[in-house]
């Protein structure tokens, strides 16, 4: 007879089979309760989960268990059960837990203002400008930049939104600036790959056309794929719009 396939219950607190289960799990003899009522095994299964659950987390220290108790929503109810017994037996405090909180949880990024993206038809115009600074320098001089700012917008009403690095550079002992921007609407990870994980200060190296070296490039990682759509997309929408104006002006 399987140990995990008997019935559901609740035992009174008092209950003989429920003192008698607790000694043999203690002594790991639950192998011998295959001659007790099946009524005792859901007993069995849910008291010996519960006992793994407190000694693995006997073994983690405080911080640990602080952690842990943040994500507690995505424990079994038996695990959580265990888990806050051993935070109240630590003596661990509920500011505690909430500064574990606040620790884990990466900080807001502030997004500046929307920019005009003229119904998103930038979206492709910068993703031209790129391919047309990559032709370029297929064949450039390797230079370290510095980066002098960085900048993420919010969306605006019905448009994209705008990931931007500028940098300066020097080239055959002169000054030179360049910037790597971009215009998006879904691609938020290539976004913040580009922006958030880049700082004032930091080196990067870009591509210098050594003829004109005040053109330079840096990849953004966006692809093509958005560009394409969202910039078909959007001379659909400006061809109509002139169309239109035309039509007004010249009474088609």
């Amino acid at each position: 007879m399987s140990k995990s396939s008997g019935s559901l219950i609740n035992l009174p607190v008092s209950s003989p089979t429920l003192e008698l289960i607790i000694c043999d799990i203690a002594s790991n003899d639950i192998d011998s309760l295959d001659s007790r009522p099946r009524s005792a095994y859901y007993v069995v299964v849910r008291t010996a989960k519960m006992a793994d659950f407190a000694t693995h987390y006997q073994h983690l220290n405080n911080d640990e268990l602080l952690q842990l108790s943040t994500e507690h929503v995505q424990l079994l109810p038996d695990a959580r059960s265990a888990l806050n017994e051993d935070i109240r037996r630590r003596g661990l405090s509920r500011e505690s837990v909430e500064q574990s909180v606040a620790i884990t949880e990466e900080p807001t990024e502030s997004l500046a203002p929307p920019v005009e993206t003229y119904m998103n038809l930038s979206v492709l115009m910068f993703w031209l400008w790129e391919l047309w600074l990559r032709s370029r320098t297929k064949q450039g001089t390797p230079v370290n930049a510095t980066i002098v700012s960085t900048r993420r917008t919010e969306p605006g009403h019905k448009s994209g939104s705008r990931a931007e690095i500028r940098y300066s550079y020097y080239f055959r002992g002169a000054h030179y600036s360049g910037r790597a921007v971009r215009d998006f609407i879904l691609n938020s990870a290539a976004a913040k790959s580009l922006v958030s994980n880049r700082k004032n200060g930091q080196t990067i190296s870009v591509l210098v056309d050594p003829e004109h070296p005040e053109h330079s490039y840096y990849r953004t990682g966006f692809g093509w794929i958005e560009p394409l759509i969202i910039g078909l997309f959007a001379l659909g929408l400006w061809a109509v719009l002139l169309l239109i104006v035309f039509g007004l002006i010249f009474k088609f």
